[in-house]
């Protein structure tokens, strides 16, 4: 199985959006992709629209072999966002497709509350080779042909889920830690934005960043912050975090705990 890109959604009572969120990865144009779902312990109907997803998928993307490249993986309790995606990088994906995993480029993950433009992950991957061709990015957009600069991560501009409004370009880290979205797309950003970090709505890095770093820190449970970690971890490395706006993709936002209830406090 050729694969360039792992895609992974979490999802958690996702029932209400997860089978438009895989229709809508299916019907991307990225190429050389193999799509894991992993279902941290849902008490609704998720698993039966996972299951619907894996039978339409099948019919769309299998091959005379019989291989496919969907899995849903059904975890019998919920272990958080950050231990769900390390489980299915390196306790499903490396030992179940070792010779795929040699090839695969990029670790791209998609919260299940996302809808996807056809180009939307395609973009999201060119971002890597752009920053590259780019000598005048630097922060925020501003020109400085002086700076050389490597992409560690990388995400999407966010819309709400109607699609009529940004709801951020990535986030900005304050000194006390506190996070905030960037909400204004700067002028004369070459269609990239640096920010401190990507969110973990559409999210993309290096594969062999990801194996490196070991992952994200399981502390981070059950949700918040995992990402945010990750990126301040590439920066170290000097690497640097981009969203670029020509990918694009709707977030319902909080849509397994709630924005703005009283667990999304909590656990943020």
């Amino acid at each position: 199985m050729d694969i360039e890109n792992l895609i992974v959604i979490v999802t958690y009572n996702s029932q209400d959006f997860i089978e438009d969120c895989i229709r809508s990865v299916a019907s991307s144009d990225i190429k050389k992709w193999f799509l894991a779902v992993i279902d941290n312990n849902s008490s609704d109907g998720t698993l039966k629209k996972l299951s619907d997803a894996e039978d339409f998928l099948k019919m769309l993307r299998g091959n005379p072999s019989g291989e496919h490249n969907f899995k849903y993986i059904s975890l019998n309790k919920n272990i958080g966002f950050a231990a769900a995606v390390n489980h299915c990088v390196f306790k499903f994906f490396l030992k179940e497709y070792p010779e795929a995993a040699k090839s695969t480029q990029f670790l791209v993950l998609v919260n299940p509350d996302v809808w996807l433009e056809k180009n939307t992950l395609s973009n999201l991957i060119l971002t890597f080779d752009k920053v590259q061709d780019a000598a005048d990015i630097s922060a925020r957009g501003a020109a400085d042909t002086s700076v050389s600069v490597a992409a560690g991560a990388a995400g999407s501009l966010i819309y709400d889920y109607a699609g009529k409004n940004v709801s951020h370009a990535g986030g900005i880290i304050q000194d006390n830690f506190i996070t905030s979205h960037i909400e204004k797309i700067p002028s004369g950003n070459n269609g990239l934005i640096e920010a401190d970090y990507a969110t973990g709505a559409v999210f993309a890095t290096k594969f062999k960043y990801f194996l490196n770093l070991r992952g994200f820190d399981t502390g981070y449970r059950p949700v918040y912050f995992e990402e945010v970690d990750f990126c301040l971890k590439l920066q170290r490395l000097k690497l640097k975090v981009f969203i670029n706006t020509g990918s694009v993709a709707r977030h319902y936002e909080g849509a397994s705990v709630g924005k703005f209830s009283a667990n999304f406090y909590r656990y943020y």
